[in-house]
């Protein structure tokens, strides 16, 4: 079939701007997609349910989404490896989107992930048009964003877009979106391949390298093809070769997971240690998730259950950590028999 042409200028109205609370990116601009919807809500409500623990930094995409599905009548997805047409497709059929990118403020406070609301474009100026929770206006007069810059911003987090959606809202969004709306293979298959594209024309882009390692770790996920976790090991090896920002794993997990994956667990307690060092890490309940992982397939199932009570700490609420100390009491009982 033959494409509909897309409006040369989209602005949807009635979203409203929420100055963010401390870390607290991901919750607002929720908010202000859950307000658009109608189901109204607060980034605090929000922010204490998926990051109880203030000095939290991070709350993933994943979660905002699981939170969605939990505590409204909508329904999310977070969709990788997205290109800037399908943004505009998105917004030209009425969907608001979230999308999470670098930010770079200046030296002193070095880079950053943050989480922006993006509500139109215009194809003339080549400008999306964006609530910024962080830097303002607080008028929701919004600001602009170069398509250019804001796609280098959005590589560093695998173009990873989340939209919320009414249920009658379904088959539109299949229909925008096409097959990797169903089909999370095709998904991270175009996000491998995208990163690839990148590769092809930056050889040494560590972004890009992260972004395929990402994309690698969940197909072999799907495939249950180990030569896919080395593989995709092997490209955040590369990614740290070139040099990533120190705050990347505050954000994004897979490599602590294709390192597992691979066998690797030595680098997974290297990277965490590593991690635990600085503020914010150390109030990063995944970190210690993963290094439970690692430590258990190391054959230290103590230490293991101390990482995992700590994550839990953190937030009581991450249930991967829950599961993990029951799987390791009923090991425990299995040997005492």
């Amino acid at each position: 079939p033959t494409p509909v042409p897309l409006p040369d200028s989209v602005q949807l109205e009635g979203l409203k701007i929420t100055p963010q609370k401390y870390n607290n990116c991901g919750p607002a601009n929720l908010a202000i997609v859950l307000n658009y919807y109608g189901h109204e809500t607060h980034q605090l409500d929000i922010g204490q349910a998926l990051k109880p623990n203030y000095d939290d930094r991070n709350v993933s995409p994943g979660e905002l989404v699981d939170y969605v599905a939990g505590t409204t009548e909508l329904a999310a997805r977070a969709f990788y490896g997205m290109e800037i047409e399908k943004l505009k497709a998105l917004l030209a059929a009425g969907f608001p989107v979230i999308v999470e990118k670098g930010l770079q403020l200046d030296a002193t406070h070095g880079w950053m992930g943050h989480y922006l609301t993006l509500y139109g474009y215009d194809k003339q100026e080549e400008v999306f048009f964006g609530l910024d929770t962080f830097l303002g206006p607080w008028d929701n007069t919004g600001r602009s964003f170069e398509y250019a810059a804001l796609d280098e911003l959005w590589a560093q987090f695998n173009r990873v877009a989340i939209v919320v959606y009414r249920d009658e809202q379904t088959e539109k969004l299949v229909e925008v979106l096409g097959p990797e709306s169903v089909d999370e293979r095709i998904m991270w298959q175009a996000a491998a391949e995208l990163a690839q594209k990148a590769l092809a024309e930056e050889a040494d882009d560590a972004f890009a390298w992260f972004d395929l390692g990402a994309s690698l770790y969940h197909l072999a996920v799907i495939d249950g093809n180990d030569d896919l976790y080395e593989q995709s090991a092997a490209a955040f090896d590369r990614a740290r070769e070139i040099g990533l920002p120190w705050r990347t794993l505050w954000y994004q997990f897979e490599p602590y997971l294709a390192y597992i994956g691979a066998g690797r667990f030595d680098e997974v307690l290297a990277l965490t240690e590593a991690v635990m060092t600085t503020s914010g890490g150390r109030n990063i309940e995944e970190t210690y998730l993963y290094r439970g992982h690692a430590l258990l397939a190391s054959g230290d199932p103590g230490a293991a259950e101390r990482a995992y009570e700590r994550a839990l700490r953190l937030n009581p609420g991450l249930d991967a950590a829950r599961e993990a100390l029951l799987a390791l009491s009923e090991m425990a009982a299995d040997d005492l028999n």
